[in-house]
């Protein structure tokens, strides 16, 4: 499902106040290319869903975070925050993020939705992913993420979408897991994290 660039946190009941610890702000290293815009990837949060035996298919949502961005910024309506965003979909229980390569397709496919989104003191910006390529690799506890495609933004004054610009970003390093069954994050590194809550709803 189509996940919207405004977003608001959906489930307040799922706070996460036992969290253990943040991303991995500084540990690993990434790029990212977008319409003249610079940022550094400093970290990756990557949020499952759907994981009980019953489930028909597990959603992994991967949260590149950007110029120093935290996981509990990113949860909040209050502070400011920079990320790239993927949505996966698997059929089944999947225990564990699959590396493999994922091609764009909004209606058939593994890779449903995308975005760039910056919320800042002097701006709230967002780009939909509208092609491209995932291509998502492991190596022992750490993981990398590269995409390269094109996006596209909302332009108020055409009131229609822009043509599509080239997107690219990539990120490798440790990633910090967090579950839905179980609402505890994985690796324990980095200073705590207060009210963790369910992943920005973007549907």
């Amino acid at each position: 499902m189509k996940k919207l660039i405004l977003f608001a946190l959906a489930i307040g009941g799922m706070l996460l106040n036992g969290c253990d610890k943040d991303n991995n702000n500084g540990t690993g290293n990434g790029t990212f290319e977008l319409d003249g815009r610079t940022h550094s990837v400093t970290g990756a949060v990557v949020y499952r869903y759907d994981t009980q035996p019953t489930s028909q298919t597990t959603n992994y949502e991967v949260y590149l975070l950007l110029d120093g961005t935290t996981w509990a910024a990113l949860n909040s309506e209050d502070e400011y925050s920079k990320s790239v965003y993927f949505d996966l979909y698997f059929d089944g229980v999947i225990n564990e993020l699959p590396a493999g390569t994922y091609p764009f397709s909004e209606n058939d496919g593994i890779f449903a939705y995308g975005d760039y989104y910056v919320y800042s003191e002097t701006e709230s910006v967002g780009y939909d992913i509208v092609d491209g390529t995932l291509t998502i690799g492991k190596d022992g506890d750490s993981y990398s993420f590269s995409f390269d495609g094109s996006a596209s933004y909302y332009d108020d004054e055409l009131d229609d979408y822009s043509s599509p610009i080239p997107f690219k970003c990539s990120y490798s390093g440790p990633v910090t897991f967090v579950n839905e069954d179980s609402l505890e994050t994985e690796p324990v590194e980095d200073e705590s994290v207060q009210g963790l809550s369910k992943s920005r709803t973007r549907r």
